[in-house]
């Protein structure tokens, strides 16, 4: 059980980090990750524009411009997965997926959901 855990910390911690890096609202930088039953990662996806929206400061100070345009960390990981997520677990960072989220990552192809949410070094898991 140790080792489990430690992977899903460290998982964690990875999707924390490519939020960190790619991500650039100024306020709110948000990472999600979606690995397989092994835990090895299968896409990823941070909070930002859409492709081709250019990241202007205009935009990204505008809370309400900002908030209408940028596509979520998870479903920009359901975009770019190249494979199957059937089966698989979504893992977010600092924020448990919103309503709008959690539905589509269902309908990719998942009859239940396990988000794993990093807080303050602090793993919660939620089943449904």
């Amino acid at each position: 059980m140790a080792d489990h855990l430690e992977r899903c910390m460290r998982t964690l911690r990875e999707a924390r980090q490519h939020a960190l890096e790619w991500s650039k609202d100024p306020t709110t930088k948000v990472g999600a990750l979606i690995v397989d039953r092994d835990w090895r990662p299968v896409s990823q996806g941070y909070n930002g524009f859409p492709k081709g929206i250019e990241d202007t400061e205009e935009r990204l100070n505008d809370r309400e411009v900002k908030w209408k345009m940028t596509v979520h960390a998870e479903i920009n990981a359901l975009i770019f997965a190249r494979q199957s997520i059937k089966g698989c677990r979504l893992i977010t960072w600092p924020f448990l997926p919103c309503d709008r989220c959690i539905p589509c990552f269902i309908n990719a192809g998942n009859k239940s959901n396990c988000s794993l949410f990093l807080r303050y070094e602090t793993l919660t898991v939620f089943n449904n």
